[in-house]
């Protein structure tokens, strides 16, 4: 105990006991004062009061103590062993239960209103607070009472579900009994499928794999061709190289050599060459020669012959296409004008078929047209070469990627056509050439002189070369 007053309680058990039983244990309770206290009894007491006050005066516990209010006491009980205390009052403090025992004027018998008003002050709730609790305490009643009741029907519940599963696990198992031979043969109707479709799966799944495995092969294959494809080319490739450096080698590890071999080489062919000299010399050949040159030359007397024939020919097709179309234009005018009299009828009768274009100017115009289209064929022909060089020349550049990485060649541009002069002698194109011809006929005169000038320097050189 925390006070001065010290009592020895065998076992803090009877802490909760009735009024009654703890009234009649007071009476038997025996007090035992320590030292400390007697000493401040003497000490404090009148100097006139000689009695020591008597030992029936009930000892009140500290306010930690438990259990302390109206009804409830804590009683110490009396031990029958010795024992020994030291005073726990405090030396420099204040204490309690030391200001109770100096404003105590008396130790006499204590009242039981004054014990219980006492206790009041003691006790650990108010009135109001217990009201409080009580309420508190009656609400969780009613709510545990609640919550029974909700857990009584969810047992109830439960054990109904759990009957009536029972009773239908019941009902499935006669059902089943009953239809034993349905299953049966529903169950063999089942495992024919699913083996049916598990044998279509492996099936299903091999020809996948077999697939994959084909394809694996040919691309594994196609990336082996290439790889020997590039390692063939790289060494068609070095061979060049070494072929070259080789030959260099060569060529200078076998030049005295080589000089040797020259000088010998001329030695032998010094005597063939002078006997073969001899022999030409000596023998008929010229005669087989100048036969060989005057069949060259008749050939080539035949060829120009029929050339030349050819060539009078096409002329004279051109001159009449001239024609034709020169007479197609006099009646294109003729239809155009209107009013006519009996004189130009007359005239334009006799003028059909009659051109007033000479033949050396026609045949001018017209040679003209065709060493115009030979130009230009001749210009295309030129850009065709150049445009070929030029491929050849990127085409080498981008050898050892043409080789390697199987690039594509750069194609060729188309190659011009040979133009033939029949087809490109259209009615428009001597349409056009008889309206230059009429506007040009200021300039004939310069133009036959031309063309006689030409004509009589080449019967001059004709006939120097027939004097020599």
């Amino acid at each position: 105990m925390d006070s001065v007053l010290s009592i020895r309680i065998d076992s803090p058990a009877r802490n909760v006991r009735s009024s009654c039983i703890q009234r009649a244990e007071a009476k038997n309770i025996v007090y035992e004062r320590p030292s400390s206290v007697r000493f401040m009894y003497m000490n404090i007491r009148n100097k006139s009061y000689v009695v020591a006050p008597s030992t029936k005066i009930v000892s009140h516990s500290s306010s930690t103590s438990e259990n302390v209010g109206p009804g409830k006491y804590n009683v110490s009980s009396h031990s029958r062993g010795p024992s020994y205390e030291f005073s726990k009052v405090p030396r420099f403090e204040k204490n309690t239960a030391y200001d109770y025992l100096t404003h105590v004027s008396s130790f006499g018998r204590i009242k039981l209103t004054e014990k219980i008003e006492h206790n009041k002050d003691l006790s650990r709730l108010t009135p109001k607070q217990q009201v409080q609790r009580r309420q508190k305490n009656s609400q969780l009643s009613q709510i545990k009472a609640e919550i029974i009741k909700i857990a009584h029907t969810n047992i109830l519940k439960h054990k109904k579900e759990v009957h009536e599963t029972k009773i239908k696990e019941k009902y499935k198992r006669i059902e089943y009994k009953q239809k034993l031979g349905e299953i049966k043969e529903i169950k063999k109707t089942w495992i024919t499928l699913k083996s049916a479709f598990g044998m279509i799966f492996v099936l299903k799944t091999f020809t996948e794999n077999k697939k994959n495995l084909r394809i694996r092969i040919f691309s594994m294959l196609k990336k082996f061709q290439q790889i020997a494809r590039c390692i063939g080319k790289m060494r068609l490739i070095l061979k060049g190289f070494r072929k070259n450096r080789a030959m260099k080698i060569l060529i200078l590890l076998f030049v005295p050599y080589m000089n040797i071999w020259l000088k010998n080489r001329r030695k032998k062919y010094e005597n063939l060459v002078a006997l073969n000299i001899e022999k030409i010399l000596s023998c008929s050949m010229l005669f087989n020669a100048i036969a060989k040159w005057h069949k060259t030359i008749l050939t080539i007397q035949r060829f120009m012959k029929k050339y030349l024939v050819m060539k009078k020919i096409l002329h004279d097709k051109l001159l009449n296409m001239w024609n034709e179309s020169e007479a197609v234009i006099l009646k294109k005018k003729l239809t155009k004008t209107k009013k006519r009299t009996m004189k130009g009828k007359i005239r334009v009768k006799k003028n059909i078929g009659i051109s007033t274009i000479p033949e050396d100017i026609k045949r001018y115009y017209i040679t003209k047209l065709i060493c115009t289209k030979l130009g230009d064929y001749l210009e295309e022909m030129k850009k065709y070469s150049e445009e070929c060089k030029a491929i050849d020349e990127a085409n080498k550049q981008q050898e050892f990627e043409i080789l390697i990485m199987n690039q594509e060649k750069i194609p060729y541009p188309p190659r011009p056509v040979k133009p033939r002069v029949l087809p490109l002698m259209t009615r428009d194109n001597f349409s056009e050439m008889i309206i230059v011809a009429e506007r040009e006929r200021n300039h004939w005169g310069t133009v036959i002189h031309a063309i006689n000038l030409k004509l009589q320097v080449s019967y001059i050189l004709k006939t120097q070369l027939d004097t020599e």
